[in-house]
């Protein structure tokens, strides 16, 4: 007989309480949300409930009236769904700094922020990142509290698609854990600290950002950005600008002129190799420019 199993799960200064009645309900809580701190001083804005239908579908409903419930047929993929939720909750709220869609990794406290849109390939280059030796933070969400320049990861199972699954589990020597995976029909989630046992005590301060987009069988491609161009990127991925006085713009200009910013186009992991000193070791300084030629095309 399935139980109730809750949980607040709090970040960016905004929480919402999450119940699963399933079978394992806590361990599927303890998987989702196990470092999100769960800060009991934050009033809920909403509660989020997983449940399975007498037809044997899988539903997420909200304490509030808004939007029809969320329904599948795999449990798995209601558990993506959900994470899903919980996101869109905590974001829909946030007007206490700037919260990018973006993978974060972080060496010797300084962070690399990779925003981007979905399907640019953050999480896996977030994994590969992890795999030269960096702290692996997040592949969905960063927030930049106001004035602040240091970053707040939103820690959850990394979200590997499916045509990807068989290359990255090789790369990254899962193959004998994927018992540990839940895979769905669109994406398998894979345990976070299986990419990278130790995560940042303390916020790191943004040290760089880099945005990346993979595309097959295409030449690379590096361009060091201007504070305008990377403004203009960051303004695309800030999920809450509509909560923020002027949207944002101001606390996104101050992040981009005073950060170095640069964007990549690949095909494989051995295109960044020819660059990796250069773009991540160097400092990360943003005094350091143009650490390979900007037209740098088929390396």
């Amino acid at each position: 007989m399935s139980s109730m199993a809750t949980r607040i799960v709090t970040f960016a200064g905004q929480s919402v309480e999450v119940a699963v009645e399933l079978d394992e309900g806590r361990k599927i809580l303890d998987f989702l949300f196990s470092d999100l701190a769960g800060d009991t001083l934050h009033k809920p804005c909403k509660r989020l409930n997983l449940t399975q239908t007498p037809g044997g579908s899988y539903q997420i409903t909200a304490s509030s009236s808004d939007g029809a419930p969320v329904t599948t047929d795999s449990r798995n993929e209601a558990l993506r769904l959900l994470m899903d939720q919980v996101i869109h909750c905590l974001a829909q709220t946030c007007d206490s700094g700037l919260l990018f869609h973006a993978a974060v990794v972080a060496r010797n406290g300084r962070a690399v922020v990779m925003p981007a849109a979905s399907g640019s390939g953050k999480s896996t280059l977030s994994c590969w990142l992890a795999k030269q030796g960096f702290q692996y933070c997040t592949d969905e969400l960063a927030f930049l509290p106001t004035d602040s320049t240091r970053v707040e990861c939103l820690m959850r199972p990394v979200i590997i698609k499916n045509a990807a699954r068989e290359m990255m589990t090789e790369f990254l020597g899962l193959a004998e854990q994927e018992q540990d995976f839940y895979p769905g029909p669109v994406a398998m989630m894979v345990p976070h600290r299986l990419i990278h046992l130790e995560f940042p005590q303390s916020c790191p301060e943004v040290g760089l950002l880099l945005f990346p987009r993979y595309q097959q069988d295409t030449d690379f491609q590096y361009t060091e950005l201007t504070p305008a161009q990377a403004g203009m990127r960051l303004m695309s991925v800030l999920v809450n600008a509509r909560n923020l006085s002027d949207h944002g713009f101001a606390q996104t200009a101050r992040i981009a002129q005073t950060t170095r910013a640069c964007q990549i186009q690949y095909s494989s992991f051995a295109h960044i190799e020819t660059c990796f000193s250069s773009i991540f070791e160097d400092g990360l300084s943003k005094d350091q420019v143009n650490p390979c030629p900007v037209d740098a095309v088929g390396v």
